[in-house]
C-alpha cells in the first residue's frame, strides 16, 4: 500500500510536506534543538539552534501556542527567526495520519481473507499413521505460515 500523504502539505501549509515540517517541529521543540538543519524544514547548509520554548498563546500573540527563536550560524540571515507551533495544527496532522490506519486495516483484512480462502482450497495430505500425519501437518504449517511459527512447536513436541 502506497503512503498517500507523502507529499501532502495541507495541514501546516509550509514550503515542505507536512511530514518534514512535523519533523522540524519535533527538532525545534526538544528532539534536536542544537542541531537543526534549517529554520523551516527545508534542506540547507546552514545550521541553527533553538531557544527555550515560550508560551505565546496569551502573551505575545500571533500564530501558534508555543514558539522558539532560531539562531543561524549564517551571519547574513536576519536573526532571531521565530518558529511557532499550534496544538490545533498538530492535532489535525495526527488525526489525518491516524485515520489512515482504518484504510490499512481494511487492506490487511482483505489480504488475510484472500490468503485464508486460498489455504482452505489447498488440500492437506492424509496418512493413517499418526506420526506421518503429524509430519505432514508440520510440513504444511511451515509452507503455509512459516517455519517455527503457527503450530510448529506443538507438532515437534508431539512427534518426539
Amino acid at each position: 500500500m502506497e503512503y498517500p500523504l507523502k507529499k501532502d502539505d495541507s495541514v501546516f501549509n509550509a514550503a515542505v510536506p507536512d511530514d518534514a515540517y512535523f519533523a522540524q517541529i519535533r527538532a525545534c521543540f526538544g528532539a534536536h534543538p542544537v542541531d537543526l538543519r534549517s529554520s523551516d524544514g527545508t534542506k540547507s547548509t546552514d545550521k541553527c539552534f533553538a531557544s527555550w520554548s515560550i508560551d505565546i498563546s496569551n502573551n505575545i500573540g500571533g500564530y501558534g501556542d508555543y514558539s522558539v527563536y532560531l539562531y543561524s550560524n549564517n551571519p547574513d540571515v536576519v536573526q532571531p527567526i521565530r518558529f511557532s507551533m499550534s496544538f490545533a495544527k498538530i492535532h489535525e496532522y495526527a488525526i489525518k495520519r491516524y485515520s489512515l490506519l482504518s484504510n490499512v486495516i481494511n487492506v490487511i483484512e482483505k489480504k488475510n481473507a484472500i490468503f485464508v480462502e486460498e489455504q482452505r482450497l489447498w488440500r492437506i495430505g492424509r496418512s493413517s499413521d499418526v506420526v506421518e500425519q503429524l509430519q505432514i501437518l508440520l510440513k504444511e504449517n511451515s509452507t503455509r505460515i512459516r517455519d517455527r511459527d503457527g503450530y510448529h512447536y506443538h507438532f515437534i513436541i508431539i512427534v518426539q
